[in-house]
């Protein structure tokens, strides 16, 4: 599939919701890094990613990555699986939509960096996760 992508210079959306991918994820990350690819938007929801996948996954989200949507939400990402995807998006400067609702998210400490860091970002979806009142307040804090 993934080598497709690369292949398929003009795709532009690539929605594989609901399949189960986590071990497919390091070819999604470098079909992200092959030059050329022209994919803006991936939905990957419900696709077992866990953190194994979300880190494969953030690999290819460097600073020349052009994706500008990217859902991951039901994929019981840890903390430890959003840091790593946040620290990637430090250096991103195309994306624009960020999707991580009904995961296992807790600190939001590693959001609060890419959010000061990254100013391509307009949209950042975190319901259903585990953030409290401590991570709310983060993010305020950040946001003002």
């Amino acid at each position: 599939l993934f080598s497709a992508v690369q292949k398929a210079m003009s795709l532009a959306s690539l929605n594989v919701a609901g399949n189960l991918l986590g071990g497919a994820m390091p070819g999604l990350a470098a079909a992200l890094l092959y030059p050329g690819v022209a994919l803006r938007r991936v939905s990957l929801e419900r696709c077992k990613l866990g953190d194994k996948g979300v880190i494969a996954l953030a690999a290819g989200l460097g600073a020349g990555c052009p994706l500008e949507e990217l859902r991951v939400g039901h994929n019981s990402v840890s903390d430890v699986g959003f840091a790593r995807l946040c620290s990637a998006l430090e250096a991103n400067t195309h994306l624009r939509v960020l999707d991580m609702q009904w995961n296992s998210v807790r600190d939001a400490t590693a959001l609060c960096g890419a959010l000061r860091k990254n100013s391509s970002l307009r949209s950042v979806g975190l319901a259903w996760n585990k953030l409290g009142t401590a991570g709310a307040q983060a993010l305020a804090k950040t946001l003002r």
